[in-house]
């Protein structure tokens, strides 16, 4: 360790072996430790298996751990997870650290040899969490406790405040800058700005740095994702191409996937489908949704193979069942217009509906197109398809979203107002629908059907709206703070999100992307939360508004 001298590893070694001759349980394990890696000595992992042994036969309990891992992973010898847990709880029986965690990871993901308990693997971590003689196994505890937290594995805690508890614990395992998983967690929080984490992509983009700085291999297609899209760095296609492929070396399915992407689109690279076909291939293989969904585009397509649409629609369809809004767009297509197979215009709306409620803009322009078919065709007449959706609003509140919006302008039933109302005050039930937040958000403010108007209530649900990326709900927020109602009058706030609103890719396609856009030209002809207009510095002209 170089403690008072140079680092000797040759001299070490020497020392370890005249202590270990006279069964010195701690120089028997110091000496497996430099046989396993190799220093001062040629590397051999069996001998140090053999020596690891005999100190845990001495009853040496920090060597039950490292032979644990012996065993667990088949090093040395065969591979014997059973009775890994055996050496493991002997060591942790000592308290020792490592050995808690390795316990609890083998009792989260459980296996034919040792049955999962979650309950048992929390109690594990919450011990290894509080131990103080090593660091780096308190902090890896402290991020596995994190996931618990936030999957619901063996806490009672759930909701937002299992979040919260999730990100304190990711925030603090990411003390140590060694902790990779620590790291990548609490930068994913930071990106998506989960648990009551303030979102920062520049911090995001350092500890996802520091997880690959450890060799996370998910961090690396991360950092690709920040390089791709500009987030916290100057957009670089071709240095994003560069960890996706670095990540894809590693096999690691959504790395695959996005190389994938990259070389069928021209992303930092030639447009190569065959290439693109290979790396979505080796995604699917491991049942990643994405990968099964572009793959299955490029069979639509016939990119870099054959068109075959049959098979198209199977990897939809699988994508589908890996939950895959996406795909469920794309499926849903394949039944409205019986691609591939049957058409069936019910099961198009349910795919629909289901793709909508991620917030698939496609999805819900499809259903838009639909009802405006009207009766021009039996199957695809208003009062079915309101049928549907009243099947649907039975398990999905985006449905119940979209009936109220059937009622509010009488598509496939009369026109009823306050039944819309109604409907949209249910759907805006569950705050992850963003349409029914929307909508009872829009009642609310006007008074609408028997919806007694409440600003302050509005305002709250537009908020509800906005946080799920609901871009009309940003231009509606800008309005409350132009206006000052329910807040006070704040023009550069109102500027804000007005902005945040014009730069989704579909505003120039409503009306309320063009209505931002105006509002931010009028802002900086007239100064209003910004500095008088400087020629060359306004983003949007009136014109284009």
């Amino acid at each position: 360790c170089g403690w008072g001298c140079d680092v000797d590893f040759e001299k070490a070694l020497m020392f370890f072996n005249k202590a270990a001759e006279q069964n010195d349980l701690a120089a028997l394990n110091n000496l497996a430790v430099m046989y396993e890696k190799g220093q001062g000595c040629q590397k051999d992992v069996k001998k140090a298996r053999e020596l690891f042994a005999k100190a845990v036969a001495g009853d040496f309990s920090r060597a039950a751990y490292h032979l644990g891992r012996f065993y667990e992973n088949g090093i040395g010898g065969d591979r014997d997870v059973s009775e890994a847990v055996k050496l493991y709880s002997k060591a942790a029986d000592d308290g020792d650290a490592d050995a808690l965690v390795a316990l609890a990871e083998i009792y989260l993901k459980g296996n034919d040899d040792v049955e999962q308990d979650m309950e048992k693997a929390v109690e594990l971590l919450e011990e290894a969490a509080d131990n103080k003689e090593r660091p780096s196994a308190k902090s890896r505890a402290k991020a596995l406790l994190g996931e618990c937290y936030e999957n619901g594995w063996g806490v009672e805690e759930d909701g937002d405040d299992a979040e919260i508890e999730a990100g304190n614990l990711y925030e603090e395992a990411a003390k140590d800058e060694k902790c990779a998983l620590g790291c990548y967690n609490y930068a994913r929080f930071l990106e998506d700005e989960l648990g009551g984490i303030e979102g920062d992509l520049e911090k995001a983009l350092y500890y996802y740095r520091k997880a690959a700085d450890e060799e996370y291999v998910k961090a690396y297609c991360k950092i690709g994702d920040f390089y791709l899209h500009g987030w916290a760095v100057e957009k670089d296609v071709k240095e994003a191409f560069k960890w996706y492929c670095k990540a894809a070396e590693k096999n690691d399915p959504d790395a695959l996937n996005m190389a994938g992407r990259c070389c069928q689109c021209g992303w930092g690279c030639d447009v190569d489908f065959e290439k693109a076909l290979m790396f979505f291939n080796k995604a699917a293989d491991q049942n990643n949704p994405a990968a099964l969904n572009n793959l299955a585009a490029m069979y639509e397509k016939g990119q870099g193979c054959q068109a075959d649409v049959k098979k198209a629609r199977e990897l939809f369809a699988k994508a589908v069942a890996g939950d895959f809004s996406r795909s469920a767009y794309h499926l849903g297509r394949f039944y409205e217009n019986g691609i591939g197979g049957a058409r069936d215009l019910s099961e198009a709306v349910k795919l629909y509906i289901k793709a909508a409620d991620e917030g698939d803009a496609d999805a819900h322009a499809a259903l838009a197109e639909i009802y405006l078919k009207g009766d021009t065709d039996a199957e695809l007449n208003l009062g079915k398809v309101f049928e549907v959706l009243k099947l649907a609003a039975e398990e999905s509140y985006y449905a119940t979203a979209l009936l109220g919006e059937c009622y509010e302008q009488g598509r496939g039933v009369g026109n009823d107002t306050a039944k819309a109302g109604e409907l949209y005050e249910e759907a805006a039930e569950d705050e992850e629908c963003a349409l029914g937040c929307y909508n009872y958000a829009r009642y609310l403010e006007d008074g609408l059907g028997d919806v007694e108007a409440d600003l302050d209530e509005a305002l709250a649900y537009y908020r509800k709206a906005a946080k799920k990326r609901f871009p009309a709900a940003y231009y509606k927020i800008g309005e409350f703070y132009r206006n000052g109602w329910s807040v006070d009058e704040d023009p550069k706030e109102a500027l804000a999100w007005f902005k945040k609103a014009a730069n989704d890719k579909k505003a120039d396609a409503h009306s309320w992307g063009r209505a931002s856009k105006f509002r931010i030209g009028m802002a900086y002809f007239f100064g209003e939360g910004v500095a008088f207009f400087i020629e060359g510095e306004m983003p949007f002209s009136l014109l284009e508004a």
